[in-house]
């Protein structure tokens, strides 16, 4: 399975520059191996959030977010950025 990040019509890449700018290793380090496992096609455990959209979950401590005060807002951005996905996909298809 090819893994391939969204990037916005500004040319920004949330889960990349979020990745990127994690300090701590062995969360990386974790979420790298994640990343290696769905690439071989096994996306392991994972909760529907509505929409379309995923979410990939780490049974490892509180987790990475460590609250769940984000999580909603979190949820919401993640299907803007599909709809967004799937609205510009379905223009390029249409050749515009």
């Amino acid at each position: 399975m090819e893994l391939r990040y969204y990037q916005t019509s500004l040319g920004e890449r949330p889960f990349v520059d979020w990745f990127e700018g994690l300090n701590d290793k062995q969360a990386r380090a974790r979420i790298d191996a994640r990343m290696a496992r769905i690439a071989g096609g096994n996306l392991g455990d994972v909760e529907p959030v509505g929409e379309g959209v995923l979410e990939l979950r780490i049974d490892w401590g509180p987790g990475h977010r460590r609250d769940k005060k984000i999580q909603q807002k979190d949820i919401k951005r993640a299907k803007a950025y599909f709809e967004d996905f799937k609205a510009r996909s379905a223009k390029q298809e249409r050749g515009a």
